[in-house]
């Protein structure tokens, strides 16, 4: 018997499409919202709460940076969900495997407001990856190969939550230390997943991973430079995906991962998962002092 379950919302939003097609923007996030949501309101609810918790108003978000490009990516999507639908059923059996999981997984492929390509989070009482198609055909992540990757990205954050959770370990805080770290552990978890480095970011990024390789030292002394100053808008230029640094966007993963992997010279995986917060504070900006320093 599987242990992970796929919800795929697709058809639901396929249905409405053609209601929304030909409306103005206000027109066809009303109509996204009563038609199509209404059949997932604990769906519509996360994403609503998600950029409340952030102080941002989605509708605002919606009109202005999400529903414009919608048109275009319609087209895409269907061949994107299925791809998706190969690529969770090839990597979730690898992660239950590799890590001896003893929990089911849920999967969510919908239409979203622009909350994330993967998001993991909690869905109907399970550890669950939330796929939004907007966003993954925006990042251009429309084949198995760079699917697969990103699933065991955000399969890496559900361990990292089981882990922590069962030393009754807090899962997150407001420092930007700890986004480097969360996002590291879940990039080394991706690669020890799909066995090699996969990198899921890099895909229509010409050269990303040789520029952030070769700008280690410049990405590390960037973050401690702009930490404390406006740690929101800094965390943007490092894993949003509309922002960037030098014309290179989400290095934070890379930076993330390549502080998590030093650990490993010393620590235990597992281990490292479970960390104190203030272990975690000190940690990060001593390694990344360590890097500052790479020529």
């Amino acid at each position: 018997m599987k242990k992970w379950k796929i919800f795929d919302t697709f058809d639901d939003f396929e249905e409405i499409w053609p209601l929304m097609e030909n409306k103005d923007i206000e027109n066809q996030i009303e109509i996204w919202n009563t038609k199509y949501m209404d059949k997932w309101p604990d769906l519509l609810k996360m994403q609503i709460e998600s950029y409340q918790n952030d102080g941002n108003d989605w509708k605002k978000i919606a009109k202005e940076l999400v529903f414009p490009k919608l048109k275009d990516s319609v087209r895409d999507m269907k061949s994107v969900r299925n791809n998706l639908k190969k690529a969770i059923d090839f990597v979730a059996p690898r992660a239950l495997q590799k890590f001896k999981l003893d929990f089911s997984l849920n999967f969510v492929i919908y239409v979203g407001i622009g909350v994330g390509a993967g998001w993991a989070t909690e869905f109907r009482g399970k550890p669950a990856v939330l796929y939004g198609l907007e966003n993954i055909i925006e990042c251009g992540w429309n084949t198995i190969e760079i699917l697969a990757p990103l699933s065991a990205h955000e399969i890496g954050h559900l361990i990292h939550f089981h882990w922590r959770k069962e030393r009754d370990l807090l899962m997150e805080n407001q420092s930007p230390f700890w986004q480097l770290y969360e996002e590291g552990f879940a990039m080394r978890c991706e690669h020890k997943i799909m066995g090699e480095e996969s990198w899921h970011q890099q895909m229509g990024q010409e050269n990303w991973v040789q520029w952030c390789k070769s700008h280690l030292s410049y990405l590390a002394q960037t973050f401690l430079d702009e930490y404390g100053e406006d740690d929101t808008e800094m965390l943007k230029n490092f894993f949003g995906s509309w922002y960037d640094i030098e014309g290179k966007k989400q290095t934070g993963y890379f930076l993330g991962h390549e502080i998590v992997k030093s650990w490993e010279n010393e620590d235990d995986f597992k281990e490292i998962a479970m960390l104190k917060m203030n272990e975690i504070d000190e940690k990060v900006m001593r390694t990344l002092k360590i890097f500052c320093k790479i020529q």
